[in-house]
């Protein structure tokens, strides 16, 4: 029977975490494309902002007035119309690198 408290990591938990330093700079986040809109959209982008992480909204041109826009520190416009703009991972992608984003969220 093992001892109460005592801790062995499982092999999965060893391949996903390495406190070095070198990897933790590899996995530095400082733009984040949000690929959404709406309510999920500000809340993704409120805690970037606690963590220092700069955001990018993307949004169609019949989107203009969206509140997500106005809390992101970027905006850029996607080609396509309504909600179906969202759905272009070609320009998704696009608008990401455009930014020089590190990551995308897509929502």
């Amino acid at each position: 029977m093992p001892n109460v408290g005592s801790h062995r990591p499982c092999r999965t938990n060893l391949l996903f975490f390495d406190p070095s330093e070198r990897r933790r700079k590899a996995m530095t986040i400082k733009t984040l494309l949000v690929a959404n809109r709406g309510e999920i959209a500000i809340r993704i982008m409120r805690t970037a902002a606690d963590l220092g992480i700069g955001t990018v909204a993307v949004y169609p041109a019949d989107h203009t007035n969206s509140l997500h826009l106005r809390k992101a520190d970027e905006a850029v416009q996607l080609k396509g119309h309504s909600a179906q703009a969202y759905l272009d991972v070609a320009d998704i992608i696009a608008a990401a690198k455009g930014s020089n984003c590190d990551a995308i969220h897509p929502g």
